[in-house]
């Protein structure tokens, strides 16, 4: 006959599923963040510690269940609340995103690909293919249906200065900024994993306005949660003039 004074094994086994799920996504996230692991494998880290939090919330669950009047019950619940607050995070994260083509490469002219100078001799860069994939087109066009080029009623000099000064007002690491040829091209890093995008703005005359257009592209993975077309809806919304 079992003990009833004993924690139950699997409230044992939730609890320490809970306590490696949140040593995978805090090494992970912090590994990645200070530079002692590449962006991807602190992100692969922390997917794998999402997947130990939804083994210790089952677990949890299900131990909570048996421990209504034995010992253990704490762990249960403890695991219990790791998994769920984890995977809530990583719901609340992902799931908007659900929907999205796996692209990583977002520009507002497939037609005519505003092209990587100064990054795509980046040796970062080297083994990358900065080419637009031409088989992203008809995806990011059914996923971003929105997305066009900026037109502003300015002439091209003054809307360079803008872009310029936009660019480094959101925190780019602005590595060409070419204004007679009206090229910029920018780096932007995220806060947590240190995901570094390569971005390239050009300006042209439309007319009597300024066209602009832009591209942004992420070093890793296969999909990016819909972060370049925001990137590139931010940043027209910041450099399109208040009056507008």
């Amino acid at each position: 006959m079992a003990s009833t004074d004993r924690p139950p094994l699997m409230a044992t086994v939730a609890a320490l599923a809970a306590l490696a799920a949140l040593l995978a996504c805090g090494f992970g996230a912090g590994l990645a963040h200070f530079g002692q692991l590449a962006p991807l494998e602190g992100f692969s880290m922390f997917a794998a510690g999402n997947l130990a939090g939804a083994a210790a919330l089952v677990l949890g669950f299900s131990g909570v269940l048996k421990t209504a009047t034995r010992p253990g019950r704490g762990r249960a619940v403890f695991a219990t609340l790791v998994g769920a607050i984890l995977l809530g995070l990583l719901a609340w994260r992902a799931l908007p995103a659900a929907s999205l083509p796996r692209i990583n490469d977002i520009t507002t002219d497939t037609g005519d690909v505003p092209a990587f100078v100064v990054l795509g001799a980046d040796p970062a860069n080297a083994e990358r293919d900065m080419a637009y994939p031409a088989v992203f087109a008809e995806a990011q066009t059914l996923a971003y249906p929105e997305l066009a080029p900026l037109v502003l009623a300015l002439d091209v000099d003054e809307s360079f200065q803008r872009a310029d000064q936009t660019a480094r007002a959101l925190g780019w690491q602005v590595r060409l900024s070419d204004p007679r040829g009206r090229h910029l091209e920018a780096t932007e890093t995220s806060g947590l994993f240190r995901f570094v995008d390569d971005i390239v703005v050009r300006i042209q005359p439309q007319g009597e306005s300024t066209r602009v257009d832009m591209r942004s592209k992420s070093r890793d993975g296969k999909g990016d949660l819909g972060a370049n077309a925001a990137r590139i809806q931010r940043f027209f919304e910041a450099m399109r003039p208040a009056e507008e």
